[in-house]
Parts: structure tokens; C-alpha cells; sequence
């Protein structure tokens, strides 16, 4: 009988054929995870003008591929302008929390050049708390300010993110502008520099102003 010979053969059969499914399964898995490569560490610069109050000490200039480059110090309470941003906002560390990302920004001034992150760098609003008010004769003008994170509402919705907004003082009679520091009146309120907050579905606001 011719039947073992058949029977084997057609074992060979499904045995090859098997393992040229097994190689194409292998090579679309290959072709998968080219295609599901990570994007690039770096960003894209946008042109977004503005001015900003650093509040560190001390900051980091970046690369814009984010790697870090050089310190700079003896920054607390400079107003810097702004000539761009990142596309993207990023968390320095291993930090999975969207409330932790922030912008990174083209700072351009005498003392810092450079891309920072925006943890300590805050943006003027130039919203409805911006308030302008005129004592003896000189204009003055308030601007809160924010990080460069989310911040509590994002296209309308709210994030339940923290926002400080602290306050920048214009002079229009010396053309300077500074953060306007207070002295913490009780053990509840300990911060050393005036805010303007707004948090889910209320902000503060200036209602009037008069010498003391």
C-alpha cells in the first residue's frame, strides 16, 4: 500500500505551511512596531508674545530637543518677554499627571536668553482681572498672571488643576513694572507676594482702590 507515503507527505504539507504563516505573522509584527515608534523627544516652536514674571532663583536653559545646557541665576521677580512657546506642554521627571506639564518658552532679556520650562514662569493674563486705576495723578495697572500649564479651565472645561495668579504693578509714571509683595498678615495666609485666584467657577478680582 501506497498510503503511509501519502499520509507523510501530507503531514510535510501542513507542517510547511504552518511555518510560513508563522514567518509572515513574524514580519507584520516588525512592520507593527516600525510604525508605532515613539515621537521625538523635542518640540516645535510657536511664536507667542507676551511678558512673564519669573519667580525662582534659578533656572535651567534648554536645548529644544529638551536637554538641559546651562544654569542661570538671580532671577526672582524679573519680567522677562516672551518670543515663543512650546507646542506641547511636558513634565521634567517621571511624572504622569497633566496638571505637572508645562510649556517650554523662548525667554529673551539682558539677564536670561534661552528656552525654560514654565514651572516658575508666569504669563500675563490680559483678562478681565487686569485692573487700571489712577492715584494722584499716575496710572497704575495690574495684571494677574499663570504658569504655563493647563491651568483650571482647558477649551472651556475645567481641569480641577491649581492656578496661583500672582500680580504684576505697572507705574506709568517710571514705566516699571514688579511683583507686588505683601506681608502675610496671619498663619493661613503665608504668601509673601499678592494674588489674583481663580479656581473652579470663581476668581478674585479688584473692586476699588483708595490711599491709606
Amino acid at each position: 500500500m501506497h498510503l503511509k507515503p501519502i499520509l507523510l507527505l501530507a503531514a510535510l504539507g501542513i507542517l510547511a505551511s504552518c511555518k510560513g504563516e508563522k514567518a509572515e505573522d513574524t514580519t507584520e509584527d516588525k512592520t507593527l512596531a516600525k510604525t508605532e515608534a515613539k515621537p521625538a523627544p523635542g518640540f516645535t516652536a510657536l511664536k507667542h508674545s507676551n511678558k512673564a514674571l519669573i519667580l525662582a532663583n534659578s533656572l535651567t536653559l534648554f536645548n529644544k530637543d529638551k536637554s538641559p545646557k546651562s544654569t542661570v541665576s538671580k532671577l526672582y521677580g524679573l519680567i522677562v518677554d516672551l518670543d515663543s512657546i512650546s507646542d506641547r506642554r511636558f513634565a521634567l521627571g517621571k511624572i504622569d499627571d497633566e496638571c505637572q506639564e508645562y510649556n517650554f518658552a523662548y525667554a529673551n532679556s539682558l539677564k536670561i536668553k534661552g528656552w525654560i520650562h514654565g514651572k516658575y514662569v508666569y504669563q500675563y493674563l490680559h483678562d478681565d482681572r487686569d485692573t487700571v486705576f489712577t492715584l494722584q495723578g499716575t496710572e497704575f495697572r495690574l495684571y494677574a498672571t499663570k504658569t504655563l500649564n493647563m491651568g483650571v479651565t482647558n477649551n472651556g472645561d475645567l481641569t480641577f488643576c491649581g492656578e496661583e495668579n500672582p500680580v504684576v504693578l505697572y507705574n506709568s509714571k517710571t514705566k516699571a513694572e514688579a511683583l507686588v509683595v505683601i506681608e502675610p498678615h496671619d498663619d493661613y495666609a503665608k504668601s509673601t507676594y499678592m494674588v489674583l485666584d481663580a479656581f473652579d467657577g470663581w476668581e478674585d478680582k479688584i473692586t476699588g482702590s483708595f490711599l491709606l
